[in-house]
């Protein structure tokens, strides 16, 4: 779950920081909340720090250039972009699958072969598997 919360709020938190910088730069010193803004800004370059350290560990012997750190928070708004997608999706559309398109797997019998013998259609998918030790204890009040 913060995974998610944290990519739906990436943007508005780089706006802050940008208009904290901005009043700064400015010399409007009203508005601004210095410590607040250093604790946002030094939590950004820890998060992409950490984000890149944890890259290079799990490379498995494959060394990530350093500046592969400077693209960091361009894919996390590409991110964030994928995120707000994704809850516009939820509301407007929660049914919709959109699968990457690919060549079918060799061996398999293909989608017009399975659809000819009458065993597919095109908005196929599978039937829910429920055995009756698999239902909750509360549905045993009811026939099966």
């Amino acid at each position: 779950m913060g995974i998610v919360v944290s990519s739906l709020v990436y943007p508005f938190m780089l706006l802050w920081i940008g208009f904290g910088v901005g009043h700064v730069i400015l010399g409007q010193t009203v508005s601004v909340n210095y410590p607040l803004l250093a604790i946002d800004c030094i939590n950004v370059v820890l998060g992409f720090l950490s984000f890149h350290g944890l890259g290079r560990s799990t490379a498995a012997g494959r060394e990530i250039a350093a500046p592969v750190l400077r693209w960091l928070p361009i894919y996390w708004l590409l991110i964030a972009a994928a995120a707000w997608r994704a809850l516009w999706q939820l509301h407007s559309a929660p049914f919709l699958w959109e699968k990457t398109p690919h060549s079918p797997a060799e061996g398999l019998p293909s989608t017009a072969a399975l659809q000819a013998d009458g065993r597919v259609h095109r908005n196929s998918w599978p039937e829910p598997m429920i055995s009756a030790s698999s239902l909750p204890i509360t549905s045993r009040s009811r026939p099966l």
